[in-house]
């Protein structure tokens, strides 16, 4: 039934913080497998629910190079009402919350996105910009990650991308 939602708890993560989601059984059950109760994770008491705005609501890749297929979820901050994107690395069960409350990128809130896709290209054109913040052209970068490519379907699109230590933005558009 939709209108009785599924709490899951995490107990392992890098913070040490029990944290939680929430979905519907059929976003739940639409989750692979291996995330099995271990779902995401919120950060320092916020608690999050499956955003099924964007389709799909959830990217598998090794997203950290480290092996083994790692998760991208589109969640909504439950005490914000902000989205973003919870990363869950499965061999470190490592967590990372880009936005949904939290600042990634002097962002809080990725609710303008309306597609996001895995982008596996070797390079990218990554925007430069003046020191006044104007365009100033681009340079050819290579990528030694699977990135997510994300953006508005009118607009530009940019890439979250693993930098070996945490996510990191790359402005690709105008």
């Amino acid at each position: 039934m939709k209108s009785i939602l599924l709490i899951t708890f995490i107990f392992i993560s890098n913070l040490s913080i029990g944290q939680t989601i929430e979905a519907d059984f059929e976003a739940r059950e639409k989750l692979p497998d291996w995330i099995g109760a271990e779902v995401v994770d919120s950060a320092k008491g916020q608690s999050y629910r499956i955003d099924e705005k964007i389709n799909p609501f959830y990217l598998e890749a090794d997203f950290n190079n480290e092996g083994m297929i790692d998760i991208a979820i589109f969640v909504r901050n439950n005490q914000t009402g902000k989205s973003g994107i919870i990363i869950k690395h499965r061999e470190d069960k490592s967590t990372h919350i880009l936005a949904a409350g939290q600042t990634f990128n002097k962002m809080t809130d990725l609710d303008w996105m309306d597609f996001w896709k895995l982008y596996r290209e070797p390079y990218a054109d990554k925007t430069t910009f003046t020191d006044d913040l104007d365009i100033e052209g681009s340079e050819r970068i290579e990528i030694n990650y699977i990135a997510i490519q994300v953006g508005q379907s009118e607009g530009s699109s940019n890439l979250i991308i693993w930098d070996g230590k945490q996510y990191s933005w790359i402005h690709t558009g105008e």
